[in-house]
């Protein structure tokens, strides 16, 4: 049966700690992705249904003219921020 050292305790409470730190790291990234995930799905949701509006209401693209391409644009840097 191996005997238990000081040095082999004290790495394996060092490799402990270094994996626990990665890990904490990881799941930060994770919480980043996810978030950036939920903003752009919800920006996509919300333009499919302005378009099926528009369907609904027979709107026809050329009489909201350059103001929704201008709100499109404002849309799209605001999402990039």
């Amino acid at each position: 049966m191996p005997q238990v050292t000081l040095h082999n305790t004290r790495d394996a409470v060092i490799q402990v700690y270094r994996e626990r730190r990665n890990l904490a790291a990881t799941l930060k990234d994770t919480k980043t992705v996810i978030g950036r995930l939920e903003i752009l799905i919800g920006v996509t949701v919300h333009i499919t249904f302005v378009f099926f509006y528009l369907l609904i209401f027979r709107v026809r693209p050329r009489a909201l003219g350059l103001s929704g391409m201008h709100i499109l644009l404002g849309l799209q840097s605001e999402v990039r921020r």
